[in-house]
């Protein structure tokens, strides 16, 4: 067996608890998703303890159960102790600030893991100032998803400072965020300097005609980046036409998606015309 998917079944903290114990005596068991299942604290913990016993455990989704602030410290105790974890989903758990102050602390002493989701969790600017800057130490993780957690201008400054010192994250997943026009140009100004990431999303933040010229004039400076997702975010003609000018400037972007905007059909072919010739420069000899 190496896998295990118990999803949506209210099994609550007793049955946690229960699969705590396969947890730390199968050793063929790598990947378990227990998420929908209503654990609070005590099945979180039993989890937890699990995991610091276990060789074999590489992912691990507990997104949208109830595990609060407390759960989120006691997955970072494990986190930091030492685990064979490289996944974690914590998504929808409202573990809040202080539950992603105290992942960021795991983040500095963790060498294992490479994926945390933490959306839809209510961290506000402070956790995501926590997370980020963790991987100013941190060069394993690789990413890092912070999704619907009301991060607005001020929280996308202090991610840009962390984006411009680190090396290893190289998918950052900001969907869904209040960081408009203002945000996107303090976030542009990490993308520019940064040289690991790969994928962002910044879908359904607002961004305006504004802050798509601030990413196009990211987009110019940054080497390392391949798809980046601006969807939904009242982008019009003038925005459309700075992506599609950064696109022919940079042919490393291979994917750029940009529906649910205003862009107009004229600037859709442009931006598709340049992502084409991008991809096949990609893929000449």
């Amino acid at each position: 067996m190496a896998s295990l998917r118990i999803c949506r079944n209210d099994i609550g903290d007793q049955g946690a608890a229960s699969l705590a114990t396969v947890v730390e005596t199968c050793d063929a068991l790598t990947n378990i998703d227990l998420s929908g299942n209503r654990i609070v604290y005590d099945g979180t913990e039993r989890l937890a303890l699990a995991l610091e016993k276990s060789t074999s455990m590489i992912t691990l989704n507990l997104g949208w159960n109830q595990i609060g602030v407390q759960g989120a410290v006691v997955m970072a105790s494990a986190l930091e102790k030492g685990t064979t974890i490289m996944e974690l989903d914590l998504r929808g758990n409202r573990i809040c600030t202080s539950g992603a102050k105290a992942l960021a602390e795991a983040l500095r002493k963790n060498s294992k893991l490479t994926a945390l989701h933490v959306s839809h969790n209510e961290i506000m600017n402070a956790g995501a100032e926590y997370l980020t800057s963790s991987l100013e130490e941190n060069k394993t993780l690789q990413l890092l998803d912070l999704g619907s957690n009301r991060i607005d201008a001020t929280g996308a400054n202090c991610i840009a400072g962390s984006l411009a010192k680190s090396v290893g994250l190289q998918t950052l997943l900001l969907c869904v965020n209040e960081l408009g026009a203002v945000g996107a140009e303090k976030l542009a100004e990490g993308v520019a300097a940064n040289c690991s990431l790969t994928s962002l999303d910044l879908s359904g933040n607002e961004l305006g005609d504004q802050g798509a010229g601030s990413m196009a004039a990211a987009l110019g400076r940054n080497s390392s980046l391949c798809t980046i997702s601006l969807q939904s975010n009242l982008i019009g003609p003038a925005g459309g036409v700075q992506l599609a000018d950064a696109l022919a400037k940079n042919p490393g972007i291979i994917a750029l998606t940009v529906w649910g905007n205003q862009v107009g059909e004229d600037v859709e072919e442009s931006i598709s015309n340049a992502l084409e010739k991008n991809k096949t420069s990609a893929v000449a000899p």
